[in-house]
């Protein structure tokens, strides 16, 4: 889309690719500093499948930086631990560059000083933005920090963003940016659906795979559910993921709205394939977030051939065909996600309909090759600018060149 508006071969600007020759000989490796499972969320899942991808032959490190607890206090600890991680293993191998992932808030300045860290020592950097809630972040900043923002944004080599719609978005922050399109994936060979499907089942069971925090619309999800508990079908809600310190009040909002005996607070489940029995054991997904990036637990669901219910913020409406592989809804309204529930809940052929969607869509866009593919092109890309590679100097897409 805008690539396209500039006059550019879209996959030209968006998707540098780069032969593998080019970056064959360096001895560097490059690291990617990123989560690691337990617990699984999007970015985690991400980088635990870059773990097993083939960048030809280039050496590639995983450095672990997984946060364990969003209290401030154990935050700033756990912050100057994983600083100093990024500090020892940039000295130690000395890389050709860096990947890291930047959401909001106090993430994106912690990103903002690795990548100062790895430059100190001759490495460029690259960071892919994955919070849906940067624009709220960005748009409260004071004018003076939103320019140092900008300014910081533009000294890495590399931005990645998930999404056009994302792409759009951060042009406009920082113009002069270099930037590149990456995608989520899943492993539908594994993510794929059960084997014996559940038609009008006397319990419809609904299932969400997320952070366990406000932001995600859990109390939404939670108030939604307590509409439906006089409807004909019973209905059986999971809550999956981990709930830092959000736990008590979670469980005191099942309790106010009586919903103890259909609401079940699993936490993080884990190893993958119990998250998968999850899953195939559902009939609806539902993704109720105020604010999302490019959600990988929503191409899990679809993976796995299951119907969706989610908010029409970030990146979703990208991956979400409304009416067609599942139904969008506004964020804050659980009132229309409690409509757009009992729909699906009334409607098996629907779902059924959404349910084969879904999943043609994940094989279509999103499986590990179509990630891997879109990760492997920036990184080939910033390790054949460190090389200093004409051809990728002129790949880069940035604002400029739009302008020219």
């Amino acid at each position: 889309m805008v690539a396209a508006a500039c006059g550019f071969p879209k996959d030209a600007l968006v998707y540098p690719s780069h032969s593998p020759k080019q970056v064959k000989d360096h001895n560097r490796p490059l690291i990617i500093f990123g989560p690691l499972p337990p617990p699984y969320g999007g970015i985690a899942s991400i980088v635990e499948a870059l773990q097993l991808a083939d960048f030809d032959d280039l050496s590639i490190r995983i450095v672990r930086t997984t946060l364990t607890d969003k209290r401030l206090f154990f935050r700033l600890i756990i912050g100057a631990r994983m600083l100093w991680r990024v500090a020892t293993s940039t000295l130690k191998y000395r890389p050709d560059g860096a990947l890291c992932f930047a959401s909001a808030f106090a993430s994106v300045w912690e990103k903002i000083v690795w990548a100062s860290v790895v430059r100190l020592f001759g490495g460029r950097t690259a960071v892919v933005m994955v919070d849906g809630n940067f624009p709220r972040f960005e748009e409260a900043l004071r004018p003076f920090t939103r320019r140092m923002l900008r300014r910081c944004l533009s000294r890495f080599d590399i931005i990645g963003v998930q999404s056009e719609g994302w792409l759009e978005y951060y042009r406009r922050l920082s113009p002069g940016s270099n930037y590149s399109l990456v995608v989520g994936g899943v492993d539908t060979d594994a993510f794929s659906p059960a084997v014996t499907s559940r038609t009008n089942a006397a319990v419809f069971r609904i299932i969400y795979v997320g952070w366990m925090i406000e932001e995600k619309g859990i109390y939404d999800l939670i108030a939604a559910a307590g509409k439906l508990r006089n409807h004909p079908r019973t209905l059986q809600l999971k809550l999956i993921g981990p709930c830092f310190d959000q736990e008590a009040r979670l469980r005191q909002a099942i309790a106010d709205a009586r919903l103890e005996p259909l609401v079940e607070v699993l936490g993080p489940v884990g190893p993958r394939k119990e998250l998968i029995g999850q899953y195939q054991a559902a009939d609806l997904f539902v993704l109720p977030s105020y604010a999302e990036g490019f959600p990988n637990s929503l191409l899990e669901a679809m993976a796995v051939g299951l119907p969706v219910v989610a908010t029409n913020v970030g990146g979703i409406p990208e991956i979400v065909d409304d009416g067609i592989t599942g139904t969008l809804v506004p964020p804050r309204d659980a009132d229309a996600l409690a409509a757009a529930i009992a729909t699906l809940m009334d409607d098996e052929q629907t779902r059924l309909t959404m349910s084969a969607a879904g999943r043609s869509k994940a094989l279509a866009n999103y499986t590990l090759s179509h990630s891997f593919d879109s990760y492997r092109r920036l990184i080939l890309l910033l390790t054949a600018e460190s090389a200093g590679n004409q051809e990728a100097d002129d790949r880069l897409i940035s604002k400029q060149k739009c302008a020219e």
